[in-house]
């Protein structure tokens, strides 16, 4: 007995060692999940049947269209590299593969990558992630992200190339019914023209801007397009 009290501490020091290592070695884990590339998506926790591990991924994220969701990703000092799979989950856990992209060049430092689910349904979220795979088969899972097609931004806008000077054209989409305003700001910010739009249907429009015919002098402005409690921003230039 009293040869086993003498012996006691030495087996609880050894035992706290022990369990040190394990937290140290799974918070070194986590850290190095957490620091892999931007996400623009939540991320959740690493493939059960893989270990979670960095491949130089750069970012890694999705666009939302009408009937898809686009995966893209960008890859920096890409070795021995065989290409990618897509995979695929709506518990964050089974996941399926559902494409494969393969490698880009050798020579090439920085590569982007992209592939389109277009069997993503209305409602769902769905968890994204990707396996790298070398040419000897060995492979390495990338950080998850979710998306669904309800994410699509309610409204996109651009400026369409115009040959004129006189005035330039910007278009806009509508997914939803929205209510439309459209604000023009000098450089310093101030506020010249304000159009009243009213309710809009989901389609195509089109706004002309042209200081000559709106009696605006010169220079850049920024064309603001209120879609219901959302701002979308523009910069234009019209020198006639």
């Amino acid at each position: 007995m009293k040869n086993f009290l003498h012996v006691l501490p030495a087996i609880l020091f050894a035992a706290l060692l022990s369990m040190n290592a394990r937290a140290f070695n799974g918070l070194d884990a986590v850290n190095s999940a957490s620091a892999i590339g931007h996400l623009r998506h939540s991320s959740s926790a690493p493939a059960p049947d893989s270990l979670l591990i960095a491949f130089n991924l750069l970012e890694f994220h999705t666009e939302i269209y009408t009937s898809s969701i686009e995966c893209r990703w960008t890859i920096s000092n890409e070795n021995n590299c065989k290409g990618y799979e897509v995979q695929r989950a709506v518990s964050g856990l089974d996941f399926t593969t559902i494409g494969w992209v393969e490698s880009k060049p050798q020579e090439m430092k920085v590569k982007q990558y992209h592939f389109e689910d277009k069997d993503a349904e209305q409602g769902q979220l769905y968890y994204y992630r990707l396996r790298q795979i070398d040419v000897a088969g060995h492979f390495i899972v990338s950080p998850v992200i979710a998306a669904s097609l309800d994410d699509r931004p309610s409204m996109q806008a651009q400026t369409l190339p115009d040959s004129s000077r006189e005035a330039k054209v910007v278009q806009y989409m509508l997914a939803r019914p929205s209510m439309i305003t459209i604000e023009i700001a000098d450089s310093s910010g101030k506020l010249v023209k304000k159009f009243q739009q009213g309710l809009q249907k989901p389609g195509n429009y089109t706004f002309p801007f042209s200081t000559r015919q709106m009696n605006l002098p010169e220079g850049a402005y920024t064309l603001v397009i209120w879609c219901d409690h959302q701002q979308y921003f523009l910069s234009l230039t019209n020198e006639e």
